[in-house]
């Protein structure tokens, strides 16, 4: 049973996004492979992709900060340092947090 920060990541990652978006943004991608696409489609689904706009990074569950000595804490190098490894381990944290239960 995934955790309940799991959960909470799925929802409001579903509820942020227009209706619509996701497909036609499929549909662009399967018709932009054609040897003749319809320039609608494309356009649609570009317009799609605008209004979905950049993701947003992930929240680790455990950030490494908290994992450090007060002294190291308090560094901005280390602190910046942390922050950037928790954004690219915090998929794997939460795909792993999903099999722990």
């Amino acid at each position: 049973m995934p955790s309940s920060y799991v959960l909470d990541r799925c929802e409001e990652s579903a509820s942020a996004a227009p209706r619509g978006t996701t497909a036609d943004i499929d549909s662009a991608l399967r018709e932009i492979r054609r040897d003749e696409p319809v320039i609608d489609t494309v356009e649609k689904g570009l317009k799609a992709a605008k209004a979905a706009g950049p993701r947003r990074p992930l929240a680790s569950p455990h950030p490494l900060t908290d994992t450090l000595l007060s002294m190291l804490q308090e560094d901005p190098f280390a602190g910046s340092l942390c922050a950037s490894f928790d954004e690219l381990l915090a998929p794997v944290l939460l795909t792993l947090d999903i099999f722990a239960n």
